[in-house]
């Protein structure tokens, strides 16, 4: 285990250097909290994989499950630190007087140490709570893409005066949610080989969605296979943005939250902030292919012909998304609040955010809920739902609502015929029992923390919509929500054991909820 950290925190290190090169050539403030971070993490990994035990053959089940785990708490503290170091003001000496200048000296202000604490006016001051920092790292790790900043976001699309969070800081924010996307452990199984490690369990417990299917025979080889994928739709998401005149900085940022299914944006309005209704319908489309199962992917790029269409969770999840944006576009209609073409791109941009849980918004769509309420259920619903298992979404995913569905209709069928078999299916495939048998208890699980979340708000003094919505939103990694916690919001005035617990449950949504918990059981330890 030891040998395996000590691997993942040279790869954040390495993942980190962007950002640090940025910072050096556009001469920030940010680089000292770089510098600062590396100093620490790179001779700690170093020292981890160098004296760490070697283990022999394949990972045991409860040590994938143990090392998942504890590998995402380490991602999340190490995503975190540059965060709270740049809230610190640790330069290490580095001086710049027009950055400098952007940080005068508190007077009368409420202080800790020389961070101005949130509130205190200076862009960027919510960082000077290590609560808040790790809070915004678990939610890009976690692809969640809620945020705890009211300010420092660019108005425009370059930064505008040095009181603007930096480069560096926001290119490494959205790292986080690109590595996040596929997943810390897997990039590490495909790494495994040479920590001489199997990695089928850690394969297992990371994989959203019921099951983990290999593309390839070996573990390791399928891990390199979906990030190949990955890193060449990433690259041509940036190009497209390109040629939308978005620039080379936010077209590679929006491109890695948009592959990721994140949505954290340097802008204060998000795509909308870009301008540009050929970007807009770029991310459309890649938040929906990225929505969808990149198995399939895999299957259309090896036999050269497109398979998605018939594979029916697909197919579901491509219905429910157009369903829901024509209910929207016909309420934005009827309702004036929209028109023509306009209306029809905000619909489905923001359905497709939600149903992907991306979180991104070319429009504040908390506007329309005041006007049509029926939205907020629409919005809650598809949100929650998710996108296809193995891909980069979060939610309960649409194959658990096909199975759940089917599982009902079996108890029915039951009910009729008590001595009668009807074997669960998709599509022409049965399905196992325990895989059935831990999608129930997934739907179970999920719905009863998201009423603990939806209480803990409530006993903060959040409305019943926004306490309900925020706490879905955690777990199914979506982000905004509604009222406060809206596209235009954030979850700054949630107090700070109110955001570990929202931490704790962006962390339980992003690994499928029982990787986590089966680590509180009795029988796990014996």
């Amino acid at each position: 285990m030891v040998r395996l950290v000590g691997g993942l925190l040279l790869l954040l290190a390495v993942a980190m250097l962007p950002s640090l090169v940025i910072s050096f050539v556009l001469g920030e403030l940010d680089r000292g909290a770089f510098t600062a971070t590396l100093l620490i993490i790179v001779p700690l990994g170093w020292g981890c994989f160098r004296y760490g035990r070697q283990t022999q053959g394949e990972i045991a089940r409860r040590e994938g499950f143990l090392l998942v785990t504890s590998a995402w708490l380490v991602s999340i503290l190490v995503g975190a630190m540059p965060f709270y170091l740049y809230g610190q003001r640790v330069t290490l000496g580095m001086k710049d007087s027009a950055v400098i200048a952007s940080y005068p000296a508190p007077t009368g202000r409420a202080v800790h140490g020389r961070c101005e604490l949130p509130g205190a006016g200076e862009k960027g001051a919510e960082f000077c709570s290590l609560t808040n920092c790790v809070f915004e790292s678990a939610s890009g790790f976690t692809t969640t893409g809620a945020t705890i900043l009211e300010q420092g976001l660019w108005q425009k699309t370059y930064r505008q005066n040095p009181r603007d969070l930096p480069h560096g800081l926001l290119f490494w924010r959205n790292m986080t949610q690109w590595l996040g996307g596929m997943g810390i452990i897997v990039l590490a199984v495909a790494l495994l080989p040479l920590l001489g490690i199997g990695g089928m369990q850690l394969f297992r417990a990371e994989v959203p969605g019921p099951t983990a299917a290999k593309l390839v025979p070996r573990v390791g080889e399928t891990a390199r296979v979906l990030w190949g994928v990955y890193g060449v739709i990433t690259a041509v998401v940036t190009a497209l943005l390109l040629l939308s005149g978005s620039g080379p900085f936010l077209s590679v940022t929006h491109a890695m939250s948009t592959v990721a299914t994140a949505g954290f944006s340097p802008l204060v309005d998000s795509v909308g902030g870009l301008g540009s209704n050929f970007a807009e319908y770029v991310i459309i489309g890649f938040m929906l292919f990225c929505g969808a199962n990149f198995a399939l992917h895999h299957r259309a790029l090896h036999e050269r012909r497109l398979v998605h269409w018939h594979d029916p969770e697909f197919r579901l999840f491509s219905l429910v998304v157009l369903m829901m944006s024509l209910v929207v576009f016909v309420g934005l209609l009827v309702s004036g609040e929209g028109s023509g073409w306009s209306a029809w791109r905000h619909s489905l941009f923001t359905v497709a955010s939600l149903a992907t849980t991306t979180g991104y918004a070319n429009y504040d769509y908390g506007l329309w809920v005041p006007v049509i309420p029926l939205f907020a259920m629409c919005f809650l619903a598809v949100s929650t739902l998710g996108g296809c298992a193995g891909s980069t979404s979060g939610g309960v995913k649409v194959i658990r609502l096909a199975l759940g569905v089917q599982l009902a209709a079996r108890e029915f069928y039951r009910l009729i015929h008590p001595r009668g078999v009807r074997p669960v299916r998709l599509g022409d495939q049965r399905v196992d029992y325990s895989v059935v048998d831990g999608v129930a208890s997934f739907l179970v699980l999920f719905f009863i923390l998201g009423l603990f979340g939806a209480f803990w708000l409530s006993a903060e003094g959040f409305t019943p919509i926004e306490s309900l919505s925020a706490s879905l939103s955690m777990l199914a990694n979506v982000g905004p929500s509604l009222g406060q916690f809206g596209p235009a919001g954030n979850y700054n005035a949630v107090s700070d054991l109110g955001k570990f617990v929202l931490s704790s449950m962006m962390i339980l949504g992003r690994l499928e909820l029982l990787t986590v918990l089966v680590l509180l059981t009795r029988d796990f330890w014996r």
